[in-house]
């Protein structure tokens, strides 16, 4: 069981994720390239602020905030997570959330 402070961070609007956005470290996943591009616009960041990785992309280059595919994400962890989970399938779900080693944002749609 987690402590306390160790809960996931529901996120339900804009001025929540913003928390997220600030922290250079916070790892984005997302279904697929449509999910993403939703997800920018609810940001209100364009989708050249991130960094979109899927199963194609070679790896992260740290230059830009990192948005990974959930199906590139997958075997992969990282210390802080944001996790936008429209349209994944509850498997999908698991997947993203147990990528965060330290920190989870959960966006609750």
């Amino acid at each position: 069981k987690p402590q306390h402070e160790r809960y996931p961070i529901l996120i339900s609007g804009a001025s929540q994720l913003a928390q997220a956005l600030q922290n250079m470290k916070t790892v984005f996943i997302v279904r697929d390239y449509e999910a993403f591009r939703k997800f920018c616009n609810l940001s209100g960041k364009t989708e050249t602020y991130f960094e979109y990785l899927d199963t194609t992309a070679e790896r992260a280059t740290g230059v830009k905030t990192s948005c990974y595919s959930v199906f590139a994400a997958k075997g992969l962890e990282f210390s802080t997570v944001c996790v936008y989970p429209e349209r994944m399938t509850t498997n999908q779900k698991v997947v993203s959330c147990t990528r965060a080693t330290e920190v989870l944002y959960y966006y609750d749609l």
